[in-house]
């Protein structure tokens, strides 16, 4: 298997979905450019692209209906946005 760390960025919605190698494993969530979450994971250069999705919770808001486990916490100026999604 040849493995590498992809970068996915995406912007703040309640839901997203993003093209990801099958299997690729989230390990960091983040903020790098101005009002997009940054997802970073270990991919499998050869495996086939998915949609995977993601919801996006900000601190207070209810997370009924999230699309999966809890991957990590974005800081975006006095927001706080919290990330969960499906394993692949």
């Amino acid at each position: 298997m040849n493995q590498s760390v992809w970068k996915f960025e995406f912007y703040v919605e309640d839901e997203a979905s993003i093209k990801m190698p099958l299997g690729a494993e989230v390990v960091a969530v983040g903020r790098q450019n101005e009002g997009a979450i940054c997802l970073w994971a270990i991919c499998d250069v050869n495996a086939i692209t998915v949609n995977r999705r993601f919801s996006v919770r900000g601190t207070g808001h209810p997370t009924d209906n999230v699309s999966g486990p809890y991957l990590g916490t974005a800081f975006d100026g006095p927001f706080v946005w919290h990330v969960f999604g499906s394993k692949s």
